[in-house]
C-alpha cells in the first residue's frame, strides 16, 4: 500500500525503529541518535551497518568493581503475557532470571513493552499468563509488599510514582520507611538524621532534609529518588533509567554504587534506554522488541540489530535461560 502511495507521485516519510520495514518501504534512510542526525544512506545498506549507526560507537567506561559470586536465583519470570492499555499484547511470553551478585540489563527502544513488564513485576499491572517468583516463592501483588520483603523499586517516572513533591526530603523518606515497617509511629529526629545522611551521600543540592522537593531541580529530585531506592541493602533492585537527568559525575557515582551492591550479593534488574549504561553495568544483556525478549551478545551491532527487530519471531518471545 505504501508503494502504491509513492507510485502516485507522492512523498512519504516513515518513522520506525524496525529495520525490516526500512528495507521493505524506503529508498533512503536517515538515522537519528539521541536527537541528532547521524547519517543518510540508501535503504539497501546492510542491516549490520544500520544497526551500527543506530547504537554508535559505545565506549564502556571503567566503573566496574570486583564482583561477588553469582549465586541463587532471586527473581524468576516465566512465560509472562501482559496486555497494554489498548488491550493488545505488550509482553509476549517473556522469561528470564536474575541471580544474586548479578546485574541483568534490558536494552531497547522505549515503548517496546518495558514499562508493562516492570509494572507487571511490581504488581501494578495484571498479567494474563505466566509466573513471577521471588526467592523461590510467588511474587507480590503490590509495590508495598515488594518493599517489605526485601526489594527496592525505581519506577520510570519517580516524580509521579515515587515522590510526593509537595513534601520535604525527610517526609518522603519517612513515607518509604512507613511502607516497609507497616507502621505510622516514627522517631522523627532519627528520620531527619537519615534524610540528612542520604542528602549528603547522594549529592542532593538542598539546604537540609526539611527542604521541599517541589523547589528542587529535576536532577536533584532524581538523586533523591535514587537515595530512597539505593541507600539501604536489599536482596533485589528493580531499576528503570536510574541515571536519567544526571550529570556525568553523578552518573559515575551511581554506577559505582550499583557495582558495589552487586559485589555485595544483590540481584539487580536494570531497564535503561541508555545502551552505554546497559553495557557498562550488565553481566548479561537482554533486548526487548515488540514485547519479546532475547539475550544478546555484548557487541553493539548485534544489540542494534535486535533493537531493530532482526531475529525476533512475530508472535512469541523465547524464554531466556538462567546463566550457567
Amino acid at each position: 500500500m505504501l508503494r502504491r502511495f509513492v507510485a502516485a507521485d507522492r512523498a512519504l516519510i516513515v518513522i520506525t525503529h524496525r529495520l525490516s520495514e526500512v528495507a521493505q518501504v524506503a529508498d533512503r534512510v536517515t538515522v537519528l541518535r539521541q536527537g541528532r542526525k547521524v547519517a543518510t544512506v540508501p535503504a539497501t545498506t546492510p542491516t549490520e551497518e544500520l544497526a551500527r549507526l543506530m547504537v554508535g560507537e559505545v565506549t564502556v567506561t571503567e566503573t566496574k568493581l570486583s564482583r561477588g559470586q553469582v549465586g541463587e536465583v532471586v527473581l524468576q519470570v516465566r512465560d509472562l503475557w501482559v496486555r497494554g492499555d489498548d488491550g493488545r499484547w505488550a509482553v509476549k511470553g517473556v522469561g528470564f532470571t536474575v541471580r544474586s551478585g548479578e546485574i541483568v540489563g534490558i536494552a531497547g527502544v522505549d515503548g517496546n513493552g518495558q514499562q508493562e513488564l516492570m509494572e507487571a513485576i511490581w504488581g501494578l499491572r495484571r498479567w494474563e499468563r505466566g509466573e513471577i517468583r521471588f526467592m523461590g516463592a510467588k511474587g507480590f501483588a503490590s509495590p508495598c509488599k515488594w518493599w517489605r520483603n526485601g526489594a527496592a523499586l525505581l519506577p520510570p517516572d519517580p516524580m509521579r510514582r515515587m515522590l510526593v513533591l509537595a513534601w520535604s526530603l525527610t517526609r518522603n523518606a519517612a513515607l518509604r520507611r512507613q511502607v516497609e515497617e507497616q507502621g505510622w509511629w516514627l522517631n522523627w529526629a532519627k528520620m531527619r538524621a537519615i534524610a540528612e545522611e542520604w542528602r549528603q551521600r547522594f549529592g542532593v543540592r538542598a539546604p537540609s532534609g526539611d527542604a521541599s522537593l517541589v523547589n528542587l531541580s529535576g536532577g536533584n529530585r532524581q538523586r533523591w529518588a535514587l537515595a530512597m531506592a539505593l541507600a539501604e541493602p536489599k536482596r533485589l533492585f528493580l531499576l528503570v533509567n536510574p541515571t536519567q537527568g544526571l550529570d556525568v559525575a553523578s552518573t559515575k557515582t551511581v554506577h559505582a554504587l550499583l557495582n558495589q551492591l552487586r559485589a555485595d550479593g544483590a540481584a539487580i534488574l536494570l531497564v535503561s534506554t541508555d545502551l552505554e549504561e546497559v553495557l557498562t553495568l550488565s553481566d548479561r544483556v537482554l533486548v526487548m522488541f515488540a514485547g519479546q525478549l532475547r539475550e544478546a551478545e555484548r557487541q553493539r551491532e548485534a544489540i542494534g540489530a535486535l533493537m531493530g527487530g532482526v531475529g525476533f519471531e512475530e508472535e512469541r518471545g523465547a524464554t531466556i535461560s538462567a546463566a550457567s
